[in-house]
């Protein structure tokens, strides 16, 4: 462990946490001691509190020495490109867009290779789903992850085919195919308030239990134990595409055929940009406007359900 590092931290734990200032002031003294120095900070645009950490990289970007290497990898947004155009010999690189994208190409091979019906397919067929998804791709890993999730459930060629010959342009156009077609639009539209804004990690059970706050009794919302799941694990289901399980370990039961949960993961949102479609302009004038939310509205959700929980 550099010498830098164990000077603030190595006092015990009633030593105070070190500021900002001082963890800058270290970080550069341990650049010191290397010839050549990387940090990687990838999904710049995801950070709760971008502009401080817009600040912080260019500051360390001045320093003398010429030791230090910086890669960042973000969409496109204005307030980035804005506070990152004046570092000094900064070099821009996009990976966006076109079929002939390699890494598009790489990921599309493997992940039709995992599916149990690519195997049966013809050859035929194969090079047409192929072709589709890489003509329609733009660059976006995202989206071919997304369709490759609604083509596995294809029963047969003809439906495969169909889906193929409608596929999304974009994703947005994804997301807002898979909320008009969900068949627990209430259900589906709850999970993403509470997941979209509840301040601490949720987990799975927590969330299954939303469901089980009544908002059509007439009244005040109640609690009702009869909307409870069945299996929480179904809520992944309703979710899907738009939610994820971290962390959390499970079983498989030969003799349910399912998985049991030893601990639940915590839930986020699968992407960033399906909490941006959320919040959008789009969705609230398109075909999916009723799961549009905003902030005002979600935290009254979640308040109205807990408290009607408790």
């Amino acid at each position: 462990m550099p010498a830098a590092l164990k000077d603030i931290y190595g006092k015990g734990p009633s030593y105070p946490q070190p500021s900002l200032l001082i963890l800058q002031d270290t970080l550069q003294n341990i650049i010191g001691e290397f010839q050549h120095v990387y940090i990687v900070i990838d999904a710049l645009d995801e950070c709760a509190d971008r502009y401080k950490l817009l600040r912080w990289v260019k500051d360390i970007s001045r320093w003398p020495g010429g030791k230090l290497h910086i890669m960042l990898s973000s969409r496109r947004e204005r307030d980035i490109e804005d506070n990152l155009v004046d570092i000094k010999g900064l070099e821009r690189v996009s990976f966006a867009g076109g079929s002939a994208n390699p890494d598009i190409v790489k990921f599309v091979d493997e992940k039709l290779a995992e599916l149990i019906i690519w195997k049966k397919l013809d050859p035929e067929i194969q090079m047409l789903v192929i072709h589709a998804l890489l003509e329609g791709a733009d660059g976006s890993f995202r989206w071919v992850a997304l369709q490759l999730f609604e083509l596995s459930r294809c029963p047969n060629v003809r439906t495969l085919k169909q889906k193929l010959r409608a596929l999304p342009k974009d994703l947005e156009e994804t997301y807002q195919q898979l909320l008009s077609s969900s068949s627990q639009a209430d259900d589906l539209r709850r999970f993403l308030n509470w997941v979209a804004f509840s301040a601490r990690p949720i987990t799975l059970e927590e969330l299954a239990e939303v469901v089980t706050v009544d908002f059509q009794s007439g009244g005040r919302p109640c609690y009702d134990c009869d909307l409870r799941y069945t299996d929480p694990r179904d809520v992944l289901t309703v979710c899907s595409g738009f939610i994820t399980e971290f962390n959390g370990a499970f079983n498989f039961s030969p003799a349910n055929q399912t998985l049991l949960t030893i601990y639940p993961g915590i839930v986020k949102l699968s992407h960033m940009s399906v909490k941006d479609y959320l919040l959008s302009d789009q969705i609230s004038s398109g075909a999916a406007a009723y799961y549009s939310i905003n902030a005002s509205q979600s935290h009254c959700l979640i308040a109205q359900t807990s408290l009607a929980y408790l």
